[in-house]
């Protein structure tokens, strides 16, 4: 008879990590546009998931939100914490539209 022994091992989860994003809202999402930071000194968008607030009334705004970044890059927004800064800039929008999908 032949035994088997199994090990299970449990991954612990990573834990929510508290951050302040500042985008622009375009299409009800929340990008990330950091400018200068790619090789070619193009901006980088990053799109990002937020959960916990409606960005729908934001919509083409440059705004910022803290909140907490969870496993899967998930962004959980504290709806308490936006503020605004105006329109988006006419870099950041070109650089949204033109991002790859």
């Amino acid at each position: 008879m032949v035994a088997c022994l199994v090990g299970v091992q449990f991954a612990e989860a990573s834990r929510p990590v508290p951050r302040t994003i500042t985008g622009c809202v375009l299409n009800g999402r929340l990008y990330s546009v950091q400018k200068g930071t790619s090789a070619d000194r193009s901006p980088v968008v990053y799109p990002m998931n937020v959960q916990g607030i409606n960005l729908t009334p934001y919509e083409g705004q440059k705004v910022q939100v803290q909140g907490s970044l969870l496993p899967g890059d998930r962004f959980h927004a504290d709806p308490r914490s936006i503020r605004t800064f105006g329109p988006c800039d006419s870099e950041s929008k070109r650089a949204i539209s033109g991002r790859r999908r």
